[in-house]
């Protein structure tokens, strides 16, 4: 599904019948990178409970 998603001309002038593909390809990219972020958070919590001085530096990131 990734591969074929990936596959939108999106300079071909008749953008408007890719527009699907477009709109789940934006999604796609959207939640993978809140996935990424959500994935480290568990670290994060368990780092700022165990040392709490990490806190500013984490955010600093």
């Amino acid at each position: 599904l990734k591969k074929r998603l990936t596959k939108v001309n999106y300079t071909n002038n008749n953008t408007l019948k890719n527009y699907l593909l477009f709109n789940i390809n934006a999604a796609y990219k959207k939640l993978f990178k809140y996935y990424v972020k959500f994935k480290n958070a568990l670290v994060y919590y368990i780092t700022i409970i165990l040392y709490s001085t990490y806190k500013y530096y984490l955010k600093a990131l």
